[in-house]
This record gives C-alpha cells, structure tokens and sequence, in this order.
C-alpha cells in the first residue's frame, strides 16, 4: 500500500512536469540537428564532431548514433522523442535510487536522493531542449555504470562487471566530460568498498576502466584528431570560477539564476528565504558532521571535481547535469545512518529542509518547464509561418524581425529561436523537404528601426514583395506580449517609414554599446550598435565584426529598462573588438561636434587602452578595476569629411578593447543643456 502511495503521489507530481516538456515543441536548433541526422549515414554520424570552435573538439557519436536512429523512427513527431528521452531520465532517478540504497541500505536516504534529482529545476534545460539530450545519455549511463560496479564489488559476480564497462564505454562516447566517470568510480570503490577489496581485484577492476578509457582517447585522438584530455582550450581562471559558481549557484541557491514574476511582491521575497534557509542548514549539518559521512564524502568529492572540470566551457544550466545526482546525494547523506541515531529535534530540521527543498525546487520546475512550453510554442508558431510560404521563397528574400533577439523577458531571457540560416532549414525539414535554400535568401534584422532603415534608404536591401516574419511585444504587468506578424515588406514596413530618421537627422545621437543577443529591453532614444559592419544606409558601424556583452545576461537577471536607470543599463552592456583593436565610424554633416564615451566591464577587470576621435586621443586609461568606469564628457570635435571616426587602440596587440557608450552633441546650447 505505501509502495502504491509513494508511486501515484510521484506521478502526479511528474506529470505537469511531462506536459510541460511535451507541449515545447523545439528549442535553439532542435529541427535543424534531425533534419541534419536524416541527410548523413551512420558512418559520418558516429564519426561527427562539433569542431566548430578552435579547440573545443566534442567526440560525441553516442549523441549522433541516437540522432541517426530516432530521427528515421520519429521522424518530425516531437512528442516522441521528448518522450523517449524524458523516460531516460526518469530512469536515471531510478537507478539513483537503486544505487544510493545500495550504498547506504537506507530507503529514506535512497528516496529522497532520487526525488531531489527528478524534481530539481537544474534538469528544465536538459529535458525541454531536444539537443540537450546527450546531458540526459552521460546521467543515464554514468549512474548505470556505478549501479553494476557497486553490484560487483559487493557480490563479485563477473556479469555485473561487464555491464558496468559496457555502461563505461557509452558513456565515453555520450559527452566530453565523460572521462570524468573513472575517477567518480575510483572514489566510490575506495570510499565504499576498500575493506572489501584486496589490492590484486584493485589493480584488476581499475586497469580495466583505464585500458577502456585510454582507447577512447586513442580513438578520439585518431579519428577527430582532439586532444587527449578533451580539449585544447583553456579558460582563464576567473571565468573558470564565475563559471563554478553560476553552476553552484544554479544548483544549490536557483532562486538566484532567475527573476520571479511578478516583480517586487512577496512571492519573489519568500524564495529568497527558501534559498538562504537551506543553505544555511546545510552548513550546520556539515559542521555536526564533521565529514564523517562516507555518502557525504563520495558526494562532495565527485561535485568539487566535476563542476571545475565543466566550468572550464560555460556556466550554463546545461552543464549542471551530472553534478546535480551528487547534489541530491550530498542532501540525501543527512538521512544516512546516523539519522536512526539522532534525536527527536535533528529528525524534525532534516525533515523540514527536505520539504522545504522540494518545495523550492518543484515549483522552479514547474516554471522554468512552463517557460520553455511558452516557447515552444512560439517557435512553432514562427516556423507555420515560414513554412507556408516555404514555395515562394525561392523567388524572394525572407527577412526575420526580432527573431535572434525573441526573448520573453519573463522567461528569464532564454533564447526561443535560433539564427535564420538555422530557421530556413527547420521549416523545409517540417513541410517534409530536406533540400537546402541558398542562405543569401535570408536576413535577420535586431529589429524594426533597422529594417525600416534599410527599406528607406537602402539600395536593393528589401524588396516591395519581400516577405517580413516578425515578433511585435508589447509591455504588460509583469511581463510582455507577443504577436508574430507577417506579410509583404510594403504592407509590413509602410506604416513605419514616416518618423523614421537617420543618426545624422536627430540630436543628440545617443549610442549604446551591446550584444545582438542582449536580454534587456532597448533604451528609448538609443541607437543599438551590436558590433556590425559599416553599412550605408545604417550610418554607423566598424570596420570589422565585433562581439557584443551584456553583463545583465550573465548575471542571469532579466531587465526592464523601465526599471533601471540609463547609467546602469549602458555600464552593463558592450562590445568588444578583436585583438588589436579596431574603427567605429558614423555619417555626419561636417561641423563641430561634443562628444561624450565611456568603457566599463561589471565583472572583469579591463586591461589599458586609449580611445581616438578623428585621430585625436581624447581617453587614455590604465588597467580598470571591474565595475570601474573610464569616461569623459563633451569632447569638442570637428568632423570635415562628412564622417566622426572612432579608434579603440589596446595597449597589446594582443589584447582586446571595448566600449560602452558613446554620445554626440551638436551645438553648445545642446551641450549646455546636457542632452
């Protein structure tokens, strides 16, 4: 009867979780990545590598094989595959389960590791994005793999130890960090089973793991020709640190990875107390403990190697995925068997910090699901669209407003769609052609003012008939509201072309420094420069690409201008030019001009570097601290050749250098004024 309770009562929590997962339909390249796996056979599938970044080689042909085979079965069926690999995962927390009562003989520990790994908001990515599912394949074998090796070791039966190597050698080829498994199998042997074992079945169980993963790395090294350690590249080792630390702070305090809706009310507060309430208990029991805890011990081990090793890429949520088990076994070690022995008020705080992160973590869930549903069903949306006039589009140009940056801000800035050479192929894969279009038919505008730009001053940039997919959003409590609209560019663009002007026609010009990808709602009066070439009719751009950031974004907050003052808004954006420096130029009438910059980083520091205007020095700093600001106001400056040009000079050629903000007054009185 309670095994019944206990089954039905995990359904009914997984199963708003499920629709969420099954309702959003595609994320970033999900479609593009099937419609690829059709087109290759099984042999460049289980050899492909994402070697698009020098350096970053990721051998995963496990990720590729399961592409190959799903894509042939399914086909454009999304709800299949999220089903397929969303049981995965609820078989990982099973086998968490089994694993966690096999090490401690505690079904109260084993309980509550498995729910706190299901339900943790961490795994919303990795389940809802289709592409993220080699994070659910290294989970599922990797656990699977201890699972067989704890059976082994505890019964010495040889079938468990080829079912643990089989596992092993899956695993290797899921995801790059999955060489990491030897030493998490090493810690759990010695940590576990030490008396157990004599040293002749050490060297027998350990020489089979390492003869297995040094010809994986043979393999690799062969045939995709990556390094041998996974990768060549090298973070420094601040953004390896703010990289750990956003893994951590995703993990054991979410309420911080997010901006809760609705703003400014008490629900937001009491996740706040949610997070500070558990983290502190969790310090306590540490200190009651004092590391006794073997579970504790294994557990803190495998994350404390695990998150630094990922931390070396990216901080995102994705990279939570294999640290979050040892997570719910670092929480599940307080109802090991120094619980029975406790007293009545330790039992109760255990009790009540179990509750209380689940509480924390399911309905985090629930949103960041929720999130991912929304859009979902956005993307779908745009792709109807495209794919209606997926006939026409051979004879005209697709241009797509808003998409690159089609970011709900009350998702917490998470990306919906990907780039438009990406969306063509989705489109063409859903209406059942797999063929390629010449990506020159496609262009992707940041927004309306650009497009509307080029239409109205630029020569054969849009066409009358071409078509215009676009998100229009509009500010509501809480939140935005989204339309997709689409039609021909006169009928799209026409009621826009009237209060249209160009920098040079309105002053003061106001330039704000950002990311193409920036979260964080445009500033009224601003021209964006996202680091784009020079182009006519924009009036403004470099002399070659730049990167933009966007420091909010990091901090994984969502911003509305609306909220937050200009001053804060322009410190936490930029752009970033290659090594070397580079020009920025924008059209202007000649005359005499004030000119106002600055340059800032929120989270690192800046090395030196000057600014020149019109060839002139006009800002020379040395290394700023983060968050310290380099600016200087109302530079006079006298444009002759119908252009103001702008030099970011590094003190290195080596280095990069950036910049924030740039204003241009016209006159004295605009000056005086402080416009």
């Amino acid at each position: 009867m309670k095994k019944a309770i206990v089954i039905v009562g995990l359904a009914v929590l997984t199963a708003p979780v499920g629709y969420n997962i099954a309702t959003s339909y595609v994320g970033d390249e999900d479609l593009w990545r099937l419609a690829r796996s059709r087109e290759m056979s099984l042999k460049d599938a289980l050899l492909q590598s994402n070697a698009h970044v020098p350096g970053w080689q990721h051998f995963r042909p496990g990720q590729y094989a399961v592409l190959f085979l799903t894509a042939r079965l399914f086909g454009r069926a999304a709800w299949l595959y999220h089903l397929t690999f969303y049981s995965c995962h609820l078989l990982s927390a099973l086998f968490l389960f089994l694993l966690a009562l096999r090490l401690t003989r505690n079904r109260a520990c084993a309980f509550i590791a498995s729910t706190l790994f299901l339900y943790n908001q961490a795994n919303a990515e990795i389940s809802c994005v289709l592409m993220s599912f080699h994070y659910i394949q290294l989970v599922f074998f990797s656990l699977l793999c201890m699972l067989f090796l704890a059976r082994h070791l505890d019964r010495d039966r040889t079938p468990d130890l080829a079912l643990s190597v089989l596992c092993f050698v899956l695993a290797l080829f899921s995801d790059t960090p999955s060489p990491l498994l030897m030493v998490f199998i090493v810690l759990l042997a010695e940590c576990f089973y030490s008396k157990k074992m004599t040293i002749q079945r050490r060297l027998k169980v350990y020489a089979v793991y390492g003869a297995i993963l040094l010809a994986f790395l043979l393999i690799r090294r062969t045939l995709v020709h990556a390094p041998m350690i996974g990768t060549a590249y090298l973070s420094s080792p601040s953004v390896i640190a703010m990289n750990c630390l956003a893994i951590v702070r995703a993990i054991f305090l979410p309420y911080d990875t997010m901006c809760l809706p609705p703003y400014e009310t008490p629900f937001l507060a009491l996740y706040f107390l949610l997070g500070y309430a558990y983290a502190v208990s969790f310090c306590l029991f540490i200190l009651r403990e004092r590391l006794r805890n073997r579970l504790f011990l294994f557990s803190l081990l495998c994350f404390a190697i695990y998150v630094p090793s990922v931390g070396n890429f990216f901080g995102h949520e994705r990279m939570c995925s294999l640290a979050v088990p040892f997570y719910a076994l670092l929480i599940a070690s307080l109802f090991y068997h120094e619980y029975a022995s406790a007293g009545m008020p330790y039992k109760c705080a255990t009790i009540a910090l179990y509750t209380l992160l689940m509480a924390n973590n399911y309905s985090l869930l629930l949103l960041r699901t929720h999130d991912w549903s929304v859009a979902g069903r956005i993307n779908k949306r745009v792709m109807e669209i495209v794919a209606r006039h997926a006939k026409e589009i051979p004879g005209r140009r697709v241009h797509m407003v808003g998409l690159n940056e089609v970011r709900l801000w009350f998702l917490r800035g998470k990306p919906i769609v990907g780039a438009a050479d990406e969306l063509y192929r989705w489109c063409h894969w859903w209406r059942g052609g797999d063929r390629a279009l010449d990506e020159a038919l496609y262009r992707e505008w940041s927004g309306y003012k650009e497009i509307v730009r080029a239409y109205k001053y630029g020569a054969n940039v849009v066409a009358d008939n071409d078509l215009v997919v676009a998100l229009e959003k509009k500010r509501r409590d809480g939140g935005y509201d989204f339309t997709i609209v689409s039609g021909a560019a006169k009928d799209i663009l026409a009621e826009r072309l009237g209060p249209m002007r160009t920098p040079r026609e309105s002053f003061p010009v106001r330039v704000n420094f950002q990311c193409f990808n920036t979260i964080s709602v445009p500033m009224k009066g601003f021209e964006i420069d996202e680091g784009r070439w020079y182009e006519p009719w924009r009036g403004y751009g470099w002399n070659e690409a730049t990167w933009g950031m966007d420091r909010t974004g990091d901090r994984w907050r969502v911003v509305d201008i609306c909220r937050k003052s200009i001053a804060e808004h322009m410190k936490d954006t930029f752009v970033y030019t290659p090594d070397g420096g580079g020009r920025w130029k924008i059209d202007l009438d000649n005359g005499r001009y004030y000119v106002s910059l600055g340059w800032c980083d929120t989270w690192c520091s800046i090395p030196p570097q000057r600014v020149a205007i019109e060839g002139r020095v006009v800002a020379d700093a040395g290394r700023l601290r983060p968050g310290e600001l380099c600016a200087v106001e109302d530079i006079p400056v006298t444009v002759r050749d119908g252009s103001l040009s702008m030099d970011l000079i590094p003190a290195s050629p080596r280095h990069r250098a950036i910049i924030n903000y740039l204003v241009i007054k016209r006159n004295v009185r605009a000056r005086q004024a402080g416009n």
